[in-house]
C-alpha cells in the first residue's frame, strides 16, 4: 500500500471514529446535557446489575425511567 493510500485510509478511519465517538450528539438529540445523560444511564445500569442478581429488586426501575424521561 502506498503512502497516499495509507493517508486516505487513515483519514477514512478518523472520520468514522469522529462520527461514532461524538459524545454529545445523542444527549443533544434527547434534550439532555452530557452530565444528566451520564447520570441517568449509570443509575439505570446499576439498578439493572442489581436486578440481574436479585430479580425481586428494582423490577421496573429502568423501564419506568425510560418511559418518564
Amino acid at each position: 500500500m502506498s503512502t497516499r493510500q495509507h493517508a486516505k485510509e487513515n483519514s477514512r478511519i478518523q472520520d468514522f471514529l469522529k462520527q461514532k465517538l461524538n459524545l454529545t450528539k445523542h444527549p443533544k438529540e434527547n434534550n439532555m446535557t452530557y452530565k444528566s445523560h451520564w447520570w441517568r444511564a449509570m443509575s439505570m445500569s446499576i439498578a439493572l446489575f442489581i436486578h440481574a442478581w436479585v430479580p425481586s429488586l428494582f423490577p421496573t426501575y429502568a423501564s419506568d425511567k425510560m418511559n418518564h424521561k
